[in-house]
């Protein structure tokens, strides 16, 4: 994990000293899970951090099926990379990324819930990765809970899972639930935690089922660094620009439409560098100011992509994993800001190989008062 931290003006973090009380409802919960309690941070920095947590899998041959018929061999070759992708693997590598920053909050996307149902017969089974990461998470004794949750897309897909004795076909029923989340450190106050779904959205057939692509965003109201403000996660469309530039749009609407200071992290599918979509100068435009770029204005702090096996070692080529953040003006945010990349260097990889995502994250710590 590279540590190129500058500006040293930034002062040595200590949370007050108090106990937590935490509150967390069910892990099902649909969209809203809030943290409490009745201590606050008054330290001069607040660090926040975002991770891709990859679904496990290349979902683009599945959407790509050329009939019907070859939509549950695809699946089926989705589901073994999954299995080789081991999450509880990579799930540790990612805590161990978390709890090397100590970020007072984190923004995860793709983590992904997959429920198999049996076409022979049997229970169903399940792959859940916000739990498996609270999992590793707990077992290194690193005090996060859920915060909010957002359910994106939710489709149901057939997989080929063998032959009967007869020699007809057995499909298996998939379910993959895609899911934007917010981790908070227990002794962070967050209240009014939302989430909700973007209006465009991308249709998609896959055989003869019409399926639709949905992505959305999730935040909440965080008492911290002294001060009061909201955190917000999204992933925007990476297949179509319009609908990525529809969706940026209405997240732009919500921004302009706050009254505190905001700060905005996740993945944004728009390369830093101009080469792609307009999303990322929207952004900006709007008086979000890009924390990587505040910090390493001549280093390109690449974030994307590894190959979908997640072995190659192959250079990141893109910087897509992004954190805004705007005062509470239309401006940019005049305090000190540091940043680092994290989960990107070979050290990083599990025990097998494997890299943590086929996104590095990105940590970012701005200084407050002078923040805002």
């Amino acid at each position: 994990m590279k540590r190129t931290m500058i500006l040293a003006a930034l002062s040595t973090a200590t949370a007050m000293g108090c106990s937590a009380e935490v509150t967390v409802p069910e892990d099902d919960a649909s969209t809203a899970m809030s943290v409490s309690s009745p201590c606050r941070l008054d330290d001069a920095r607040l660090t926040v951090m975002t991770q891709n947590v990859y679904l496990g899998m290349d979902v683009d041959p599945v959407l790509g099926a050329p009939s019907e018929e070859a939509v549950p061999v695809a699946v089926a070759a989705a589901w073994r990379t999954l299995e080789a992708n081991r999450f509880e693997d990579r799930a540790a590598a990612i805590a161990a990324s978390i709890g090397g920053a100590r970020p007072e909050l984190v923004a995860l996307q793709e983590v992904a819930l997959y429920r198999r149902f049996p076409g022979g017969g049997g229970a169903p089974t399940e792959i859940d990765f916000l739990a498996i990461l609270r999992k590793a998470l707990a077992k290194r004794a690193l005090p996060y809970r859920v915060a909010v949750v957002e359910n994106a897309t939710d489709v149901m897909v057939p997989m080929f899972a063998g032959f009967d004795a007869s020699g007809a076909p057995i499909l298996d029923g998939v379910q993959v639930l895609d899911r934007d989340a917010i981790l908070v450190r227990a002794d962070v106050e967050i209240s009014e935690p939302r989430a909700a779904r973007y209006e465009a959205s991308l249709p998609v057939a896959v055989g003869s089922a019409s399926l639709e692509i949905v992505r959305g965003w999730a935040s909440v109201i965080v008492k911290a660094a002294g001060g009061s403000y909201r955190f917000m996660t999204t992933h925007l469309e990476d297949h179509v620009p319009e609908i990525q530039a529809a969706q940026a749009a209405e997240l732009l609407a919500i921004v302009n439409a706050e009254k505190r200071p905001i700060v905005v992290a996740g993945d944004f599918n728009s390369p830093a560098d101009g080469s792609g979509t307009p999303t990322y100068a929207a952004l900006a435009a709007a008086g979000l100011r890009d924390a990587w770029s505040a910090a390493h204005p001549k280093k390109p702090g690449f974030t994307c992509c590894r190959a979908s096996d997640l072995r190659l070692a192959a250079p990141l080529t893109e910087r897509l994993d992004l954190i805004f953040a705007r005062g509470r003006t239309a401006r940019p945010i005049p305090g000190a800001v540091s940043a680092e990349l994290v989960g990107e260097e070979r050290r990083d990889r599990t025990p097998s190989g494997l890299w943590p995502s086929d996104h590095a994250g990105v940590v970012a710590t701005f200084r407050a008062p002078t923040l805002w």
